[in-house]
């Protein structure tokens, strides 16, 4: 039985927006950094729902000021049997967490289905900016929510937030979230980070994305105005963040060079010279591994000189709105070449990987396909758009700030 014929239950709103409204005692466990969960115990509060919050590092510890957390500082072994006392003494009807892949919340995940608690996911916005991914048990490649669920009026249509200096506020956040993960590391030794835990690596790696940005941000700009003004058709390839967990968990390459690779020595195979290849860096990439100098040996080593571009910088609307096609393991940047009917293809599952919205084949097919790609069909892509917006989506920003909550009424 195909999905569409699957009949999915009928809601007026995000339904893991529903959830929250309607618990009675909600537990929080880890968030994005800075204040947004704080902001969101006060929501809840103001509901009259029981808020607890477990916290597992000096960052999270830090974070937490609206309520008194609970401090998990036991052997990751026992934390399974921990949350269970916890959700029993407490008597849990909703655990909330930001991301599904961290130790700590895919053991949640597991727990909670055992004992009938349902598990709210937060997740960066399928849309940007101005929007944040909410959905019932898994986000991304886990997402089910399309599969489960339809708005009652197709006219619903949530509108984004606006935030300033969304970027450095995230930065500074994290500042003081890992430097109080330093500095109380002795009251929780058995803390296991998702990611580099080290304050100097962090230091060096945001010194570096500020440095690599100031260098090429004016040249990539000449550059990205030069490639519209040239009129020449281009594929336009959004890199993605190795240490996120689409890559690490959900797609089949090991490392962002590796993808690179296949698309370059695919690319180099097509036989139109006229077609280019553009790659661009995701923002809290750019202090990584060095993909620019491994692109422009792959330049070299495959003869595809002023045929292949690299930006860290660049304006991703309208390099997607600009380009013949977009090829990504399953950014979500894949979301806006659908807003904007590009042809798309997704090398690993995403939360748009579906028949008729990305292409149904082989890379040097889709490669191939290019100059006369069928238009995907418009209504099709609209009600696409509509459900996910709004049945995963709330308004919202992680980093907006103390007091800037949105208003989820």
């Amino acid at each position: 039985m195909k999905i569409e014929e699957i009949k999915r239950k009928l809601v007026i709103e995000n339904p893991a927006l529903t959830c929250l409204k309607n618990a009675n005692s909600v537990l929080l466990l880890q968030g994005p950094v800075g204040p947004f969960f704080d902001g969101l115990t006060s929501w809840l509060l103001k509901r009259n729902i029981h808020v607890n919050r477990i916290v597992f590092s000096g960052g999270d510890w830090h974070d937490c000021k609206k309520i008194k957390p609970i401090e998990f500082t036991r052997q990751n072994e026992e934390w399974a049997v921990f949350l269970k006392e916890q959700c029993h003494k407490l008597n849990v009807d909703a655990i909330v967490i930001f991301g599904q892949s961290r130790f700590y919340h895919k053991v949640a995940i597991e727990v909670a289905n055992s004992v009938g608690i349902a598990v709210v996911v937060f997740e960066e916005g399928y849309f940007r900016p101005g929007f944040i991914t909410l959905e019932l048990n898994g986000v991304n490649a886990k997402s089910s929510s399309l599969d489960q669920y339809e708005i009652v009026d197709n006219r619903l249509q949530i509108t984004a937030v606006t935030v300033k200096n969304k970027f450095l506020k995230s930065i500074y956040f994290s500042v003081i979230h890992y430097a109080f993960i330093f500095f109380m590391d002795s009251k929780f030794p058995n803390y296991q980070h998702h990611r580099p835990r080290s304050l100097w690596f962090y230091s060096m790696y945001w010194a570096k994305t500020v440095l690599r940005k100031i260098i090429s941000h004016r040249k990539d700009l000449e550059n990205q105005n030069k490639l519209f003004q040239n009129k020449k058709p281009y594929l336009f390839v959004p890199l993605q963040f190795e240490g996120d967990a689409q890559i690490k968990l959900y797609s089949k390459f090991n490392s962002m060079n590796e993808f690179v690779e296949k698309i370059i020595k695919n690319f180099a195979e097509h036989e139109n010279a006229n077609l280019l290849l553009v790659f661009k860096q995701h923002p809290q990439g750019i202090g990584g591994n060095n993909t620019e100098k491994f692109i422009k040996k792959l330049i070299e080593t495959e003869n595809l000189r002023n045929r292949v571009f690299y930006f860290n910088s660049g304006d991703t609307d309208l390099l997607v709105k600009n380009s013949r096609a977009v090829i990504t393991v399953n950014s979500t940047v894949g979301i806006k070449a659908i807003e904007f009917r590009k042809p798309l293809y997704a090398l690993s599952p995403s939360v748009y990987f579906r028949d008729g919205i990305v292409f149904n084949g082989a890379l040097d097919e889709f490669l191939n396909a290019i100059e006369d790609f069928p238009s995907v069909e418009k209504v099709k892509l609209l009600n696409f758009l509509h459900d996910l917006k709004n049945i995963t989506q709330v308004p919202g920003c992680f980093y907006s700030g103390s007091g800037n909550f949105p208003n989820w009424e």
